[in-house]
């Protein structure tokens, strides 16, 4: 009940309500408005997430690129020896001849790849490749190295190398590490031996198997990588560029 004063105004106390019609406006209103705000939100949050993947992508490459540019360029580093005389011409077994004089034989081969992988092919340590892919394997010695036998891991593979000797073996054989310098007196330097395998698996992570105390230990590097394809360059004249030869690419 409303009062009104003589001049037919509302009270100063009296009250007018929300007719139902009025209130389900609001609250559809409210609901659209709610829904634009949290689309909005999502909206924002997905965009963020793909710019963060999207930068890890680029991120995780440009890591790759660079640490694979860097082993190539280090493949048949094996300290200041020049000349590697192999028993063999061909390459051992990668995955079962890791004995000391099946390294040495693989030292003539610092590169060796597969091209386009069938399916089910697996690695050294059983990791199932995938399928088109390519496989890389890179021989080299350490950049680091050390003039005294103490402290060689006893089942780790160690070089030691003048410009025309050297010594290949395992850090239990110390003994084996006699290559002096031009003094007489100080050990040649010695370095740890790598053979590395690169590749992709079937759950699309880049790996490398790394040759540690005389077996192949997994290494993931990079998760969600699609493919992965080696380009080889031929270098037919010995200028350290790859050339064509007629109807045989340089590539």
């Amino acid at each position: 009940i409303q009062h009104r004063n003589q001049q037919g105004l509302r009270s100063p106390g009296s009250q007018s309500g929300f007719s139902i019609v009025e209130l389900l406006i609001a609250v559809a209103l409210g609901i659209l408005l709610s829904w634009a705000i949290l689309d909005v939100t999502l909206n924002s949050s997905r965009t963020a997430r793909e710019i963060e993947l999207t930068s890890e992508m680029v991120e995780n490459g440009r890591y790759l690129n660079q640490l694979l540019r860097s082993e190539i360029r280090l493949a048949g580093f094996y300290g200041r020896l020049e000349n590697i005389s192999s028993a063999t011409a061909a390459q051992p077994d990668p995955c079962n001849d890791l004995a000391t004089a099946d390294l040495v034989d693989g030292m003539s081969f610092p590169l060796f790849g597969l091209d386009g992988v069938t399916a089910g092919a697996t690695t050294c340590n059983g990791d199932i490749l995938l399928s088109g892919s390519d496989l890389l394997l890179i021989r080299r010695a350490d950049t680091d190295f050390v003039n005294v036998t103490t402290g060689l891991k006893s089942a780790q593979h160690y070089l030691q190398g003048t410009i025309n000797a050297m010594v290949l073996d395992t850090g239990s054989n110390q003994a084996s590490f006699n290559l002096l310098e031009r003094d007489g007196t100080t050990l040649a330097p010695i370095r740890e031996y790598h053979q590395d395998i690169y590749y992709v698996d079937v759950s699309n992570v880049f790996k490398r198997l790394r040759l540690v105390n005389g077996a192949y230990v997994p290494e993931p590097l990079v998760e969600g990588v699609d493919d992965f394809q080696i380009v080889y360059g031929i270098d037919r004249s010995g200028d350290g560029i790859p050339n064509a030869d007629g109807a045989n690419a340089a590539y």
